[in-house]
């Protein structure tokens, strides 16, 4: 019978070769990234762009920004992004309803863990869904 042929053979195997992946630390560079781009402005009395990394990355690791190269004529004022103290690693974005018109346009969530960079990009439209995309 083949090494393959047994059960524990196969199992020992999967074992060994996870805890190599472990020892070499490639299972540490790997992080999450969330974007939670919130209802259209019409829908409450708030809108927001919240950016989630990993637990084991730093608050420092993540930002939160505007995508001037996707839409030009864009709100030019800096964002007020703050620490969301409901999420451990979080930065997010508010915008009130009076000042829902300032958060039309295009942005980025941002992530950086060691040598890996990803990015999230998202639309925040008035009357309408939401785009998102995502690079690496």
């Amino acid at each position: 019978m083949d090494i393959l042929g047994k059960a524990w053979t196969f199992s020992a195997l999967l074992v060994f070769c996870g805890f190599s992946l472990l020892l070499s630390g490639n299972a540490e560079t790997a992080f999450d990234l969330i974007l939670i781009n919130s209802l259209p402005t019409v829908a409450d009395s708030e809108t927001s762009l919240i950016c989630i990394a990993s637990r084991w990355c730093s608050l420092d690791s993540i930002k939160i920004g505007r995508d001037y190269d996707a839409l030009m004529s864009q709100n030019r004022n800096p964002l007020a992004v703050a620490e969301d103290k409901t999420r451990r690693i979080a930065k997010k974005v508010i915008w009130q309803r009076e000042k829902s018109g300032e958060s039309i346009g295009a942005y980025f969530c941002e992530g950086k863990f060691k040598d890996n960079m990803k990015m999230i990009y998202t639309m925040k439209m008035q009357r309408t869904g939401t785009l998102c995309y995502y690079k690496q």
